[in-house]
């Protein structure tokens, strides 16, 4: 749907006027107001809520230096499990508060 603006006496020049059938559909009631699209069927409908309630994910990185892969016996495996348990720990805390 293509609506004339005021201001666009210039473009008349450049293109030329073509007379356009009417569309199927009412044009909007007054100038300046737009046209209103509604929702349709096939949309996800919106859940109510707050965003207290929602679930949220962060993304975190997690770096073990050389100096843990010692503390931990030069042993990878227990290196990321203890990171992991800290994470969790952390993750625990989050559900408290």
């Amino acid at each position: 749907m293509i609506y004339k603006s005021a201001g666009q006496e210039a473009a008349a020049y450049f293109l030329p006027i073509v007379d356009l059938p009417e569309p199927p559909f009412p044009s909007p009631p007054f100038p300046g107001s737009k046209v209103v699209h509604r929702r349709k069927k096939r949309q996800a409908p919106r859940v109510g809520g707050s965003v207290a309630e929602e679930t949220k994910y962060i993304e975190l990185m997690v770096i073990n230096d050389h100096l843990m892969y010692k503390k931990h016996r030069l042993s990878v495996g227990q290196t990321n499990n203890y990171a992991k348990s800290v994470v969790n720990m952390a993750d625990m805390v989050s559900y408290l508060t």
